[in-house]
């Protein structure tokens, strides 16, 4: 019986991508907690249209891994 290994870019890519999506988060929280109050976030629209881009490659990576994991299951 052998042992198959896992790709090691696959493990370095499993272990970077989320994260790497924490750090994003967490510097976007910090721009929004930053700004003062009482004044207007002229990019406010460029965030919103970068997050919803950040949400669909988190969804599009995960259904990528779950289709790997169960094509090599069966």
């Amino acid at each position: 019986m052998a042992l198959l290994l896992p790709d090691p870019l696959a493990v370095f890519w499993a272990a970077f991508y989320p994260g790497a999506d924490l750090t994003l988060l967490l510097i976007l929280t910090n721009v929004f907690l930053a700004w003062p109050p009482n004044n207007r976030m002229p990019s406010l629209l460029l965030l919103g249209l970068g997050l919803l881009a950040f949400l669909f490659a988190d969804v599009a990576d995960t259904f990528q891994v779950l289709e790997r994991v169960s094509s090599a299951a069966g």
